[in-house]
């Protein structure tokens, strides 16, 4: 098993998907557009990953819960963690 993690920087309208192992280097990288053609890339990335993290969902991170993405009823994303900085800081 080798541990994957994903995380997402959200855009206006593509967004920056990467991948990391264990040692926090790239395993998957992609550009996905914010509309259901590109969010359907995601699940396809996420299943490749959990078979390298031994069958084991893959948890992914993104800056904001406004996108596709996240309010998707059939949104890939195992957990939904804000991470903005700006709102960190609050």
């Amino acid at each position: 098993m080798s541990p994957r993690w994903c995380g997402i920087d959200w855009a206006e309208t593509q967004h920056g998907v990467v991948i990391v192992d264990e040692q926090g280097k790239p395993a998957a990288r992609a550009r996905i557009t914010d509309d259901p053609k590109g969010v359907s890339r995601l699940p396809g990335m996420l299943a490749v990953a959990a078979d390298a993290n031994g069958g084991v969902a893959v948890p992914a991170a993104i800056e904001t819960p406004h996108s596709l993405l996240v309010a998707s009823p059939s949104s890939p994303l195992v957990c939904h963690m804000n991470s903005n900085r700006g709102q960190v800081r609050r």
